[in-house]
């Protein structure tokens, strides 16, 4: 049994209030953020996000990623890393379901051929940022993204491990 959605993992009573705290897990991983210099962040929310995505489905997982990434608009007063973060687990559920890539995989091919190239043309065509800080933003936003992928990925494999329902690879 391929382990990366595994939507019966939560019996049915379970999956609304599962998907509401992972909605403000999320959120909460976005506010309590991890400023590392410039006023540039280190962000947790996609963390759960992709949990939404493994144990709830494909459908829940972008709906929760679309209202979790939805606060960077708190943080930076622009829309942009709302249509990135949400690109992301859109991006990561389709390369895992139809290519059968794991996640981390996944993640990385989505930073490197649409996440980067997307944070290229929004901070420095559309918002007009300067090249080196453009840079240090795509880079910073595609090492977030990939730790938290590896991250959410781990925390799902211990619950299933923990679960003894499925063996993982």
């Amino acid at each position: 049994m391929h382990t990366s959605t595994l939507t019966n993992l939560v019996p049915g009573r379970f999956r609304i209030p599962l998907l509401i705290i992972l909605i403000a897990a999320g959120a909460a991983g976005n506010h309590f953020h991890y400023q590392i210099f410039l006023n540039i962040d280190f962000l947790f929310g996609s963390i759960f996000a992709l949990l939404a995505m493994q144990f709830l489905g494909f459908t829940r997982g972008v709906a929760a990623s679309v209202i979790i990434a939805s606060y960077t608009f708190v943080l930076w007063n622009h829309p942009y890393a709302i249509i990135i973060m949400t690109a992301e687990v859109v991006v990561v559920g389709i390369l895992m379901q139809r290519y059968k890539l794991g996640m981390v995989m996944a993640d990385t091919c989505y930073w490197l051929i649409i996440g980067m190239p997307l944070g290229y043309i929004f901070y420095h065509m559309l918002m007009n940022s300067p090249m080196t800080s453009t840079s240090m933003v795509m880079i910073k936003q595609a090492i977030n993204g990939i730790t938290n992928a590896l991250v959410a990925r781990y925390i799902f494999t211990f619950f299933v491990w923990r679960s003894r329902l499925v063996k993982t690879p």
